[in-house]
């Protein structure tokens, strides 16, 4: 039984007593997390894969409440066995930040009022395509809303035709978000993203998904497939592409 392992602990030097104590810690929080887990397993409007999810209305503040409670009865546990004070770190520099920011590299394009290069920075992605629809480098796509119940983050028009569009840092990010690739395909039209490369080629082609880039003529001739489209990704002839629009190439 599990009650030996702090014996087995001390025969071979080790300290029996903080082993029970984690005996102990785990034994009161299974008693808490074993509920919730049943409770979530049975709810029908929970599907489980790595997407993003989100839960609405009644159900959310129910969820909301009980971890509240569970929070609060666990850390009146912990707290008879943990000694000294939990210090929280507020403080935040300004200039420690900006410090930071000076060293990222500047995006340099005169078109752009966008100041510094978005890698790695999805929400400054979005930021420049934005300017790229205000200032008209991009043409004939209408955003609607962002983020509408938190599932994908641009809804938007083309011609009159609907339109998901999703923000990465990295195209190869997208694939942390499915783990399904026929959902993605059906669910998304386009995606924007910064500087796709070797490793985004890499990454697709081992998910089994196809990464091409839009012939320079295709592109001169305005590519009637997508607006500004610099790629697309295919998975099978059954499912429609997926467009990509590469942002450093849309505005060198």
């Amino acid at each position: 039984p599990i009650t030996i392992v702090p014996i087995i602990t001390e025969r071979y030097g080790g300290n029996g007593s903080i082993v029970n104590q984690l005996l102990l810690f785990s034994f009161i929080f299974s008693l808490i997390s074993i509920p919730v887990m049943v409770m979530l397993f049975e709810d029908r409007n929970l599907k489980f894969d790595i997407g993003r999810k989100s839960i609405h209305g009644s159900q959310a503040r129910i969820y909301k409440e009980y971890a509240s409670r569970i929070f609060y009865e666990y850390i009146k546990y912990v707290a008879r066995y943990v000694g000294g004070e939990v210090s929280q770190d507020t403080e935040w520099s300004k200039d420690e930040i900006y410090a930071e920011i000076d060293k990222i590299i500047d995006l340099n394009v005169s078109t752009i009022k966008f100041q510094k290069n978005p890698k790695n920075q999805e929400a400054s992605v979005a930021a420049i395509f934005y300017e790229c629809i205000g200032n008209g480098i991009i043409k004939d796509i209408l955003p609607l809303i962002s983020g509408y119940r938190n599932r994908y983050d641009l809804y938007a028009k083309w011609n009159n035709k609907k339109i998901v569009i999703e923000f990465k840092a990295k195209l190869i990010n997208i694939l942390r978000d499915f783990n399904d690739e026929q959902k993605m395909f059906n669910e998304i039209n386009c995606i924007v993203c910064w500087d796709v490369d070797d490793s985004d080629k890499q990454g697709m082609k081992d998910k089994g998904i196809s990464l091409d880039e839009i012939t320079q003529s295709s592109f001169d001739n305005g590519n009637k497939k997508f607006p500004h489209s610099t790629h697309f990704l295919t998975l099978s002839g059954l499912v429609p592409p997926i467009y990509i629009i590469d942002l450093k190439k849309i505005i060198s």
